[in-house]
């Protein structure tokens, strides 16, 4: 019968993890300490400029430098680092919510979430939404060092492909207009490609 316990009890044991094991769970622990981070900091400053407004103060600058001096006191952070928090956080949980989802669920590190902003951030906005989906999923299957390398590749693919189409719009657009000025004179507008109007 204890032979038949101790079988079940082997059966039923997790199995223990190995040193590896418990830094990547240590790891994902970090993630989701930073997600929640980012969410609390930017919460910190909305609740700042709220505060003010309801006093009718409308110095945001003020505010938000009275933010990042308590920020930088607090973390014992420098104001330039305590800056770039804050600028991370409004970036991930104002305008690219998936992205802080995914840290907070480990399927990406700081460093990703870090360099997608950076990308992000680094382009017009009209590009934005075409980059961020792509990009998290590349961010998500990737290193770091492999995701920064397809995530730039991306971005220049998407701002390609953008121009092309543009370009193809403003084409179908082209047209020669005949403008009678009077006296036998006139003008002649011509809407075309930038390159044949240099050659003529």
């Amino acid at each position: 019968m204890s032979n038949h316990a101790s079988l079940l009890d082997e059966e039923w044991l997790p199995p223990i993890p190995d040193p590896v094991d418990l830094v990547v769970e240590t790891d994902a622990m970090v993630s989701v300490m930073l997600a929640e981070r980012y969410r609390r900091v930017d919460a910190m400053r909305r609740d700042a400029l709220a505060d003010a407004a309801s006093r009718g103060y409308r110095l945001n600058e003020v505010i938000e430098r009275g933010v990042r001096l308590e920020l930088a006191c607090a973390m014992r952070i420098t104001e330039h680092a305590a800056g770039l928090l804050l600028c991370e956080s409004d970036a991930l949980v104002n305008r690219y919510p998936t992205v802080p989802g995914s840290l907070g669920g480990a399927r990406i590190t700081q460093r990703h979430a870090t360099d997608l902003v950076a990308a992000l951030e680094g382009v017009e906005s009209e590009f934005r939404d075409r980059i961020l989906g792509p990009g998290l999923t590349l961010a998500e299957s990737l290193p770091v060092g492999t995701f920064r390398r397809k995530l730039q590749k991306l971005v220049e693919t998407v701002r390609a492909a953008t121009l092309s189409e543009r370009f193809g719009d403003a084409v179908q657009a082209r047209r020669v207009c005949v403008e009678n000025l009077g006296d036998g004179v006139g003008a002649l507008h011509w809407h075309g490609p930038m390159v044949d109007i240099r050659a003529a």
